[in-house]
């Protein structure tokens, strides 16, 4: 649809953590994983993880490893008042953003 390679690779919370945390290729420039979760790059040093680090670490080895966001439910279409627009669609409506 873009005319680009795009490829899912599954890695554990440590590497996307990481990769996140970086301001590396992976994220527009001035964006660090603390930008992307909404939190202070400005916060004082913490010992151990983040409150967001626990909650994605948690989502991702409990959750979405043990296929808990598997289903799909009408919740959108419930609460919006209409279905959600699919990955396509939205790929279509915004195709200048991705080329």
């Amino acid at each position: 649809m873009l005319g680009k390679k795009i490829e899912y690779q599954q890695v554990d919370f440590d590497t996307y953590w990481a990769l996140a945390g970086s301001s590396s290729k992976y994220l527009p420039a001035g964006h660090t994983g603390a930008s992307a979760h909404s939190e202070s790059e400005a916060a004082p040093a913490r010992q151990g993880d983040s409150f967001i680090a626990q909650h994605l670490r948690h989502v991702t080895t409990v959750g979405h490893q043990n296929g808990l966001f598997s289903g799909t439910n009408d919740f959108v279409e419930k609460i919006g008042g209409k279905p959600p627009t699919t990955l396509e669609q939205f790929i279509r409506d915004n195709r200048e953003v991705f080329v």
